[in-house]
């Protein structure tokens, strides 16, 4: 058929992409009230698997470092992970008698 009524229409957005840029409108807005860097980098992770419906998967141990960035890179290091797949969050354990060195908790 021809003519100049004939006309395609743009298709509105299926429910599953408006559910989705609502889940992405909601963690957005809860990372707005997320102040420590780290801990909006971990919620946005789980966040965003949520959303895609991929499967999280949560790593710890505990590391004696100098401090918890360093902590953080030597357990990507030893994990042989890339620091990009996930966040990392390092708090002290416990102080040795030395103070260079600090035991962490850290999860990835």
């Amino acid at each position: 058929y021809s003519g100049t009524s004939c006309e395609t229409a743009s298709t509105p957005a299926s429910p599953t992409e408006m559910e989705k840029e609502k889940a992405e409108k909601t963690r957005d807005t809860m990372l707005n009230g997320v102040t420590d860097a780290k801990l909006k980098k971990k919620a946005k992770l789980l966040a965003d698997a949520a959303i895609s419906g991929k499967k999280v998967r949560k790593m710890s141990a505990k590391l004696t470092a100098s401090d918890a960035d360093t902590a953080c890179s030597d357990y990507y290091v030893k994990a042989g992970l890339s620091s990009s797949l996930g966040a990392c969050i390092a708090t002290a354990a416990s102080r040795r008698r030395s103070l260079a060195a600090t035991t962490y908790d850290v999860s990835v």
